[in-house]
């Protein structure tokens, strides 16, 4: 008997039909709760800003634990952008996979034991540096505009 429940989760999505689907879904979860986490912890540090700043609560205390959920943000948006980077076995490639024709899509999983190399070499000479940090800084300074304009709605 086979267990038809709703709740079996995210990661028994590959046992349904379509398989690169599943793999995309799984795979856009790692990335989706990097960028949750990182927009929870700029909310933290916007509050913590208008609290030291605009409203004169300043302590060191409060910088410190502003200036480490900013660090936490930028660590999970530099883990975010690096997943959705479409080389395999990076999650970006699952989740393109899944809009690839089946004959391209397997033959990129088929070169996927050679992509870490080429992963270490763009690495190595810095070529990720430039692609990690458009990248952060574009979700970064996105929500933290949003942000702002929340708060000034706010206040």
């Amino acid at each position: 008997i086979r267990d038809r429940s709703p709740s079996r989760g995210l990661g028994d999505v590959y046992k349904r039909q379509d398989t690169k689907k599943g793999m995309a879904l799984t795979a856009a979860a790692g990335p989706l709760a990097n960028l949750i986490m990182a927009f929870a912890a700029l909310l933290i540090y916007a509050i913590l800003h208008v609290l030291c700043i605009k409203l004169g609560f300043g302590t060191s205390v409060l910088n410190g634990v502003a200036t480490f959920a900013q660090l936490f943000a930028i660590r999970n948006l530099c883990f975010m952008v690096f997943n959705i980077i479409p080389i395999p076995p990076l999650d970006g490639a699952k989740v393109l996979g899944m809009f690839l024709p089946n004959k391209a899509y397997y033959t990129m999983l088929r070169y996927e034991r050679y992509s870490m190399l080429l992963i270490m070499v763009l690495s190595l000479t810095g070529v990720l540096n430039g692609i990690i940090g458009t990248g952060v800084n574009f979700f970064f300074n996105g929500i933290i505009n949003l942000l702002n304009s929340a708060i000034n709605l706010i206040l």
